[in-house]
């Protein structure tokens, strides 16, 4: 039976984990962005494990945090009397740290990895990161942006260039009222308000093609990434309750349209809207 202590000890261990039980249930969905949350979701984990009183600081510190090799390891005595007598040595070791690799976590502020965020429109403020931090992804923003722009633009002049010789300049041409000078996209993304963090940004930038035809494409790169393989481990699953034994002689094609229909049966209504 567990002593009072350890029950102490369990529920402090329940407020350490819950962040992270909260992180993996929203990052594991399918149905809505995650790809953009994994980063700010992680900054906000570090963050509220940071050491916050003296005592913490003065636990850690016994903790050689710079040998990778054994630093969760413990050395647990065993038990059995017997096993002692003839083994007084023997120790269980704790593999932990084997478990995940965090090594890589100081990155989390590079603008590479930043950028994902600063696409979508519920946090691209990029509130969990610096001003310097903001601004070098926003730069690395302006950079792709610049090369998909030149990308259509000279695939644009390429079209205009076989019809040149067809063109007729018409008398009225001087009438016309001028083009609009040309916006910056990025500067006009920035220049919205956010959306609510239950908005999807997926319809967001649907609904703002007209606007953003260059920055929607990116964005829609980087947002249609799943954050983990969840998604796909539920699809091998469905599949597998579906092609049971009973039902082995189903032809593949049939299978490819059951399988589409139950993953995409919530869209039926908006396809086919009742009268």
């Amino acid at each position: 039976m567990l002593q009072e202590q350890e029950w102490d000890t369990i529920k402090d261990l329940v407020s350490i984990l819950k962040p992270f039980a909260e992180a993996t249930n929203y990052l594991g969905g399918n149905k809505y962005c995650t790809y953009t949350i994994m980063v700010p979701t992680l900054i906000k984990i570090i963050n509220r494990l940071k050491l916050s009183t003296a005592d913490d600081e003065k636990y850690v510190s016994e903790i050689n945090f710079k040998n990778l090799e054994n630093i969760f390891d413990d050395q647990i005595s065993i038990e059995n009397d017997e096993e002692e007598k003839s083994n007084p040595t023997a120790i269980r070791r704790l593999k932990i740290n084997d478990s995940a690799n965090t090594k890589d976590l100081k990155n989390l502020i590079a603008p590479e990895v930043l950028l994902p965020s600063l696409l979508d429109p519920r946090i691209k403020d990029l509130s969990f990161v610096s001003v310097k931090e903001h601004f070098e992804a926003e730069e690395l923003l302006n950079d792709e942006y610049d090369q998909k722009k030149l990308k259509s633009l000279s695939s644009s002049t390429s079209i205009q260039d076989d019809d040149e010789s067809q063109e007729y300049d018409s008398i009225f041409a001087s009438f016309k009222t001028p083009a609009s000078k040309e916006i910056n996209e990025i500067t006009e993304y920035f220049s919205f308000k956010k959306i609510n963090f239950e908005s999807d940004p997926l319809v967001w930038w649907h609904g703002q093609e007209e606007n953003f035809p260059i920055l929607s494409k990116i964005a829609k790169k980087y947002l249609a990434v799943y954050t983990c393989s969840i998604s796909s481990e539920r699809l091998f699953s469905d599949a597998g309750n579906l092609l049971t034994a009973k039902r082995n002689c189903m032809s593949p094609k049939f299978f490819k349209k059951i399988m589409f229909l139950k993953r995409n049966g919530i869209h039926v209504d908006f396809i086919h809207k009742q009268l």
